[in-house]
Parts: structure tokens; sequence; C-alpha cells
């Protein structure tokens, strides 16, 4: 069998790709502008997430080097992630 990390590698970059048009714009109606670092994390957080992930993947491949710190590397995704995701539900919830 195939090692499958490259391919989702692949994924996670087109995922980023996606991420970099689509993100959480201000709601037109709403009086109070965001905040720089609410801006910053909503704008890139979420695709940085996927680029640490396509960057952990394409280590654990033996594409890049330091499949070592792959895994440290996909826990600062993870990070990204949840202060994007946090970031995001209280933009909402305002």
């Amino acid at each position: 069998m195939t090692n499958p990390m490259p391919l989702w590698g692949f994924v996670a970059i087109g995922l980023a790709v996606l991420y970099f048009f689509v993100w959480p714009k201000q709601k037109p109606d709403d009086p109070i502008p965001r905040s720089a670092r609410r801006q910053f994390i909503l704008r890139w957080f979420h695709s940085l997430v996927w680029v640490c992930l396509a960057v952990a993947f394409f280590m654990w491949a033996g594409w890049l080097p330091g499949s070592e710190i792959a895994g440290g590397v996909a826990l600062v995704a993870l990070g990204l992630y949840l202060t994007f995701l946090g970031t995001f539900l209280r933009d909402r919830k305002h």
C-alpha cells in the first residue's frame, strides 16, 4: 500500500487556497468595527491551519525534513484552529 500522506498534504494545500479566498467577513450592518487582531485572526488563521497540516503531512511522508517534529507542527495547526474558532464564534455572537 502506498503512503497516503502526500495525498493528504495536497488536499490540505487545496483547502488552504480555498480559505485564502473564502473567509468570514464582517457583517455589513455591524456598527462596531473589528479590532485589527480579530480581523487578522479571522482573515489568516484558517488558511494557516491547512498550511501547517500540509507541512506536517509532507514531513510524515518524508518529502520534507523533520518527521520527528511533524506532530508538533500538527499541534500548532490545532492551536491556530482553536484560536480561529473561538474568535469566529465571539465575532458572530455580537
